[in-house]
């Protein structure tokens, strides 16, 4: 650490990791000037909320210093959350009637999905989609075999953990579902910040509001925009991969069903969702409190959230703003269950 000179103004500076690593040799993401000039009576605030390990958002390179504070999921788990909250509410779907018991969209082709989507083409009253047109390549092989054993996924015979991404061996067919709601939102927002258009998997396909139930897999994110988006719209849901319900209780929210995410599990009871509908462990109440949870959260972190989204935007580093960051600290230590800010 530098020295403090006199009558130096104590300064607060805040940053967002993202991007550190792809920008390293340019030189920490412009902060390694920052990090040369800071006295020890600064503070450095850098946020990472993106769900990515420290060697890929850069946290790595910046050094461990007692004046630095590195915000990451742990502390701050609702910004994906908040932000598709935000989103949602810039348009009400159109009522629609429902035509399928069970719906599962998908973007990137994990193995788990590919595996799960090809078992359930099968299945009555069921309708999902693969997003993956940009994978398309014939110079790649067609999926022939799936199947999911000792909690690996099996595709042509070969082994794959539940989340690697299919599009790198493999070529996956785009199943594209109607976009009306999609197209109606964005025609009304336009681009988000000036920056981007408006994501197709912020507002989902007709096709899912037409659904009585939700399936999705997650990665390694427990807490996610397919939470906020089954719970905002009020929806019930089952999941693979990551253990939502141990995060959602963890949080104050309320399980649907009491299946876990495991696959030997889940998929018998999506099953017969497709078969018989909702079953009686589906509850409206459940349905209100959530949603009502949701909006709690919403209003009292929604600021921080988008406070956060707009330094990884803009990739800006804000300076002396230290009684609005004071401010926000207290807000993230009201976070039920959530690690303390370093």
């Amino acid at each position: 650490m530098l020295n403090e000179t006199e009558n130096y103004k104590t300064m607060d500076y805040i940053a967002s990791a993202v991007h550190h690593k792809p920008r390293a040799t340019a030189g920490i993401n412009g902060l390694d000037w920052l990090l040369n000039k800071m006295k020890e009576s600064d503070r450095l605030f850098v946020f990472e909320c993106d769900n990515m390990p420290e060697e890929d958002s850069g946290l790595d390179l910046i050094p461990d210093w007692p004046n630095i504070h590195k915000i990451t999921l742990n502390e701050f788990p609702y910004k994906t959350f908040l932000q598709m909250v935000d989103s949602y509410q810039v348009v009400e779907p159109e009522p629609t009637e429902m035509k399928y018991n069970l719906c599962m969209l998908n973007q990137r082709p994990a193995a788990m999905r590919v595996v799960v989507m090809r078992i359930a083409e099968y299945w009555p009253n069921f309708v999902g989609t693969m997003n993956s047109e940009r994978f398309v390549d014939k110079d790649k092989p067609d999926i022939n075999t799936v199947a999911y054993k000792d909690e690996v996924c099996l595709i042509n015979e070969q082994e794959f953990h539940h989340n690697d991404d299919l599009s790198y061996h493999f070529n996956i067919p785009s199943r594209v579902l109607t976009e009306t709601s999609t197209q109606r939102t964005r025609d009304k927002v336009g681009l988000i910040e000036n920056t981007f258009e408006f994501p197709n998997s912020i507002i989902p396909s007709d096709e899912w509001f037409e659904s009585k139930c939700d399936l999705f897999h997650e990665g390694d994110q427990e807490f996610s925009e397919k939470l906020a988006k089954c719970f905002y719209y009020k929806k019930p849901f089952i999941s693979l991969g990551a253990e939502q319900q141990y995060e959602m209780r963890r949080f104050g929210f309320e399980p649907y069903f009491n299946c876990g995410s495991v696959y030997e599990k889940v998929m018998p009871l999506a099953l017969d969702i497709c078969r018989t509908g909702i079953s009686h462990e589906y509850h409206a109440d459940k349905m209100e409190h959530n949603y009502q949870l949701t909006m709690d959260l919403y209003w009292k972190y929604g600021d921080l959230s988008r406070f956060i989204n707009n330094i990884e935007l803009h990739n800006k580093v804000l300076e002396d703003t230290g009684w609005l960051m004071d401010e926000y600290l207290k807000l993230l230590e009201t976070i039920p269950c959530a690690n303390s800010v370093s």
